[in-house]
């Protein structure tokens, strides 16, 4: 619980140290303004959903409004849309958004994984080697620690080279894709491979890479 607190106050600093910039910039208005931030919908945001619901912000004058998103890359484009004022992303999202742009900051990491994303197939034996895949469809998410975490461990395992198919979709339409058969593998993070198992009618195959990638959420 200390720990929450302390991470509730350090992004508090951060939100008013981002209405101090804003009143540079603007004329200043007597009332207080509301932050929203757009929440990617993983347990890596929960610090900042149990922050708002047990009134962390609220204790340190912020006025906070969570906007619910399916992952990451959507969280970073409600952000630029003008949609929300900060945005829950991993990582991943933000190298690869870095390299097309440079009108964003990064002001904490909250978080860290090394168990989130995970490869899940229904058909193939992913558990025992990742040979299987060869010339597997695979659905990712786009520019998403989905598509790296993917190619991170094709390389581990030295199979860089091999051939393979990506599809790609929205974090919530792989679970979907992966049930009706339209892809052989997805990679994808919590919770939605615990809604493959929980909705699967076969046994689900997971390849084993707890440890192998440490994600950071910001």
């Amino acid at each position: 619980m200390k720990r929450l607190f302390a991470l509730c106050a350090m992004l508090a600093i951060a939100i008013l140290g981002y209405w101090a910039w804003q009143g540079v910039r603007a004329p200043v208005n007597n009332s207080s303004p509301t932050v929203t931030i757009a929440v990617s919908l993983t347990p890596l945001a929960a610090p900042i959903i149990i922050a708002k619901k047990q009134g962390f912000f609220a204790s340190h004058g912020v006025n906070v409004s969570l906007l619910p998103v399916h992952g990451g890359v959507k969280s970073f484009n409600t952000l630029m849309a003008g949609e929300a004022d900060l945005a829950t992303v991993s990582e991943t999202v933000a190298m690869f958004n870095s390299f097309q742009r440079d009108d964003f900051n990064i002001l904490a990491s909250f978080v860290e994984s090394n168990n989130d994303v995970k490869l899940w197939s229904l058909t193939l034996p992913i558990h025992q080697s990742l040979d299987v895949l060869a010339n597997a469809r695979i659905g990712v998410v786009q520019s998403s620690a989905s598509e790296f975490f993917l190619d991170l461990m094709l390389n581990l395992n030295g199979l860089s080279e091999l051939p393979i198919r990506k599809a790609y979709y929205s974090p919530d339409q792989l679970p979907g894709a992966l049930l009706r058969g339209e892809v052989d593998a997805i990679s994808i993070w919590e919770p939605y491979g615990y809604q493959v198992m929980q909705e699967a009618q076969q046994r689900v195959s997971q390849f084993n890479s707890k440890g192998l990638h440490n994600l950071s959420f910001y």
